[in-house]
């Protein structure tokens, strides 16, 4: 498969408002936390190409880390609602390929998509009330 290549700025400027900063620790101790964009674009990268995380090329975050964020991203819904923000349709197919990878049940993925229409009307419905 064909890598899928970084976040442009307008890309970014879309998912930025939905990948908050995440901080397992409130105090300073233990490494600085690496940029959610460059998380992000480690993620897709992976999901574009169906490689194994191990495989993540040096330009982007350990994959490691990259993959602990990953699985809080995916089981937040946070994932699922950036990339189909950015992709559409083409985004939830990335999403179910790589959720059929995961040891997950289709139950799971169900709930997700539930998840993401409900948000997905929250934010229409926001839209609207700023565009009034």
């Amino acid at each position: 498969m064909k890598a899928h290549p970084d976040l442009t700025d307008t890309q970014w400027q879309k998912v930025a408002p939905i990948l908050e900063e995440f901080r397992a620790r409130k105090d300073p101790r233990g490494r600085p936390p690496h940029s959610p964009r460059k998380m992000l674009n480690g993620m897709l990268w992976i999901m574009s190409t169906g490689s194994a995380w191990s495989t993540l090329p040096k330009n982007y975050p350990d994959y490691r880390t990259c993959h602990r964020r990953f699985k809080v991203w995916h089981a937040s819904g946070t994932l699922l609602l950036a990339v189909y923000e950015l992709f559409g349709t083409h985004g939830l197919a990335m999403y179910e390929a790589i959720t059929a990878r995961m040891r997950v049940g289709r139950q799971h993925i169900a709930s997700q998509e539930s998840q993401l229409r409900c948000s997905s009307v929250f934010h229409q419905e926001v839209s609207n009330n700023i565009n009034d």
